[in-house]
């Protein structure tokens, strides 16, 4: 099977899931409605018996309204006792919508699997770039996880007839072709001023929403369904930032593929409505609540190899006298580098416990020595303490533990 067929066939197997999912929901809000229903005639039926009762209490019975009372109750009966039995309809529909959903997975799975020689290596050729495929979302290329809500507003224009829309990022390169179905929306970014946001090169940053998302993310400042000025509306996101270009597959373009640049941010708040935004878009249109642990912890690998770096150099200074090896250059790049990122993410990270609060004054005591540095003729044991307590602060650093007395 051809690379192009392979794709085919997942992009077939993931429009259906999409089918599927929206099905799914339509039948689950159709149960809570029944439920709903089903509340609101009890308490209709215990109503009118109460009044039946109420009226053989006063004695001033009317033969003719109670029996259209008990005919209206009857009526009421019969329709709660429908309600179980749609209800049941409705919870084998989900069981088999369910099983559907689980064979079209296995069979994404099987794709997958046959042909992951192919998949693996597949990049996407566009706008004069290669694009790594992704098909497992498990398998991003993350560097880091966000909480974020969206801030961007756009101008939004109903669909009244099947239209090709050619989506483009910040950057002005294409991210996807899309068809808009009758009912869905072209919408535009938006500038405070209700203007549309151009990208590189003049195009228009755009893309497809359907109703239903549209109806449930933005709020339309007027009843117009041309040109509408929309502002966001709806709850904190997550997003995982990839650092190199990547391609994902998405059942709403029409060859199945969106390409992201290096940077860009991925939807992953619903892992079957997987997609991503441009960087410079990501940043206009979305507010960061929070950066998640994942970022702290890399960060603190990275300064765990440099100081691991450092140690190792300083130790062989030690042992052979050479303070050629104590040009801390690089090292002092990265230890600044890794300090401006965890300064970046901190306003966004919960807790008080901070792996690097104590980072920066650590470093420049350590780094404010390797200049002096002369083993032939003396100790520094400030130095040295400053930099036990630095190394000591790392937990998983196994090296300054294995070192003897003597040797510290």
């Amino acid at each position: 099977m051809k690379k192009n067929e392979i794709l085919r066939e997942i992009i077939e197997c993931r429009t259906e899931l999409s089918k599927i999912l929206k099905e799914f929901k339509e039948v689950d809000d159709k149960i809570d409605n029944l439920i709903v229903k089903s509340r609101e005639l009890g308490e209709k039926y215990e109503n009118i018996q109460k009044e039946i009762r109420d009226s053989f209490e006063r004695k001033d019975v009317n033969s003719y309204d109670v029996q259209l009372l008990q005919e209206e109750a009857e009526g009421i009966h019969e329709g709660m006792l429908s309600i179980p039995k749609e209800v049941k309809i409705c919870r084998a529909k989900l069981s088999e919508l369910a099983e559907s959903y689980g064979e079209y997975e296995d069979r994404i799975k099987e794709i997958v699997e046959e042909h992951k020689d192919v998949l693996s290596s597949t990049n996407i050729e566009r706008n004069g770039e290669k694009y790594k495929l992704v098909i497992d979302i498990n398998k991003l290329p993350i560097t880091e996880r966000v909480h974020a809500e969206k801030k961007g507003a756009i101008i939004a224009t109903k669909v009244e007839r099947p239209t090709v829309l050619e989506e483009y990022n910040a950057e002005g390169k294409l991210e996807a072709v899309v068809t808009a179905k009758v009912g869905d929306y072209i919408v535009f970014k938006a500038n405070n001023e209700g203007g549309r946001v151009l990208g590189i090169g003049g195009k228009p940053i755009s893309w497809i929403m359907d109703a239903e998302t549209y109806k449930l993310k933005y709020e339309p400042q007027s009843d117009s369904t041309v040109e509408c000025f929309s502002k966001p509306v709806g709850g904190e996101q997550t997003f995982a930032r990839v650092d190199r270009p990547i391609a994902l597959i998405v059942s709403w373009a029409n060859d199945g593929i969106q390409t992201l640049e290096a940077g860009s941010y991925i939807n992953i708040t619903n892992p079957d409505d997987v997609y991503g935004v441009n960087s410079k878009d990501f940043k206009d249109t979305y507010d960061i609540n929070k950066i998640e642990d994942v970022k702290l912890n890399e960060l603190e690998k990275k300064l765990t190899e440099v100081s691991n770096e450092i140690f190792s150099k300083t130790k062989a200074a030690k042992e052979t006298g050479d303070t050629s090896l104590l040009d801390f250059k690089d090292a002092t790049n990265k230890l600044c580098e890794i300090k401006q990122e965890y300064e970046r993410c901190e306003k966004y990270i919960d807790g008080s416990n901070k792996p690097f609060e104590a980072t920066g004054k650590i470093i420049s005591s350590k780094l404010s020595f390797e200049h002096s540095l002369d083993f032939n003729e003396r100790r520094i044991p400030d130095f040295d303490k400053k930099y036990k307590e630095f190394l000591s602060s790392e937990k998983e650093n196994d090296n300054f533990d294995k070192l003897d007395d003597n040797e510290r």
